[in-house]
């Protein structure tokens, strides 16, 4: 039997956390990588946790990338009936590196090694990209992950829809963006509206000013 996608692993991680009241937030892009799963206790503990097929050292190492940002660092792998002596030392170094070790079994989650907390963990560098969105809208061991920029698209394709018509400096100063000044938000956006590149938006150009309307189905 082949091993279950990164997404059906990972789904019953994410719930098994959640019902320990733990937020969740899944596929979360950080400057060094993108974390599978990010589970945060009472707002402060950090907990990243790497989902994949196979253990090997190899996932081990990625895991361990997270070590000074997060206060405890795991993998989360298929369970095996027989493990082999390959599995059982990988175990062992992950038990020596300070990494935790989840396996499933289905909708089943088996903690087989405990990670080590790290105290001095500068958990500010995960904390300050997390985001509602991340909860949802990407699952875990899938393809993508949320963005400034995609919020920035959503917030403008909702301003549109409900000011059609109106110009790019109006949507501009009427929505919350990721750019720091709105010189820079008009320019880029414009760009990236002309490519096609920002959903349900469509764009109307009479000289220099830019109206923009709805995309229709």
């Amino acid at each position: 039997m082949s091993p279950p996608s990164e997404v059906a692993l990972a789904q019953p991680l994410v719930e098994y956390l959640r019902e320990m009241d733990l937020e969740v937030y899944q596929e979360v892009s950080l400057p060094i990588g993108i974390a599978d799963i990010v589970a945060v206790h009472q707002g402060k503990r950090v907990h990243v946790i790497e989902c994949k097929k196979s253990l090997t050292f190899g996932v081990l190492a990625q895991a361990s990338r997270w070590r000074p940002y997060a206060h405890w660092c795991s993998v989360a792998v298929p369970s095996t009936v027989r493990p082999n002596n390959g599995r059982l030392f990988a175990h062992e170094v992950a038990r020596n590196e300070g990494l935790g070790v989840f396996e499933i079994s289905g909708i089943k989650v088996i903690s087989k090694a405990s990670p080590c907390l790290n105290r001095r963990a500068r958990v500010e560098y995960i904390q300050s990209r997390l985001c509602e969105e991340q909860k949802t809208e990407f699952p875990a061991g899938g393809i993508g992950y949320w963005t400034p920029f995609k919020r920035t698209c959503r917030e403008l394709a909702r301003f549109v829809s409900k000011n059609p018509g109106c110009s790019l400096k109006q949507a501009v100063e009427g929505i919350e963006h990721h750019y720091r000044r709105e010189s820079t938000a008009r320019a880029c956006l414009a760009q990236q509206a002309k490519e096609g590149r920002i959903p349900h938006v469509k764009v109307r150009r009479s000289g220099k000013r830019i109206t923009l309307f709805p995309e229709k189905n």
